[in-house]
């Protein structure tokens, strides 16, 4: 099971040159949905400690769904004060457990490594982003609730998974 997932972004030749020199890491590449290659994301799941010189790491909270690290991601930024946080952990909790959207592979509720923040990332992972945007336009979108009230700071990427070799 994922532990941590630790991020940082560059140019194909940088991460490649990452990828090169550690060759037993597992990594995943990713590039801004309906943008060009040139500033891509590399994700290392390995779940040992952070070998990115910059980059930021996450604490995996929660989890469901098992993905092969491929399709469309998704990236929900929400802050949750603590007055809300047993409601919030209640939602996605139930969600969670809930049956899936068609098409969603997988969902990471993570947190930054080392913080004591109410600042949370929901990743979910979707075998295209047809199945992602059929979902946000649909009456259960989970979201919903926090996407219009500026106090959340909600916010969200999207990535496609990319192979990049030399």
């Amino acid at each position: 099971m994922l532990k941590q997932v630790y991020v940082t972004y560059g140019s194909k030749d940088i991460l490649n040159s990452i990828k090169h020199d550690f060759p037993t890491h597992t990594f995943v590449t990713l590039a801004p949905s309906g943008v060009d290659a040139s500033n891509l994301q590399l994700l290392d799941i390995t779940g040992t400690d952070n070998i990115f010189k910059s980059g930021v790491g996450y604490d995996v909270k929660n989890s469901c769904g098992t993905i092969d690290w491929h399709g469309f991601f998704n990236y929900n930024y929400i802050t949750v004060y603590p007055e809300y946080l047993n409601l919030f952990e209640r939602r996605i909790n139930s969600w969670f457990s809930a049956p899936r959207a068609a098409g969603l592979k997988a969902i990471y509720l993570l947190k930054r490594s080392h913080s004591d923040n109410n600042n949370y990332v929901v990743l979910t992972v979707w075998d295209n982003p047809k199945n992602y945007q059929r979902w946000k336009a649909a009456d259960n979108y989970f979201f919903a609730p926090y996407a219009n009230i500026t106090t959340h700071n909600f916010h969200e990427s999207n990535y496609e998974f990319r192979n990049i070799t030399k």
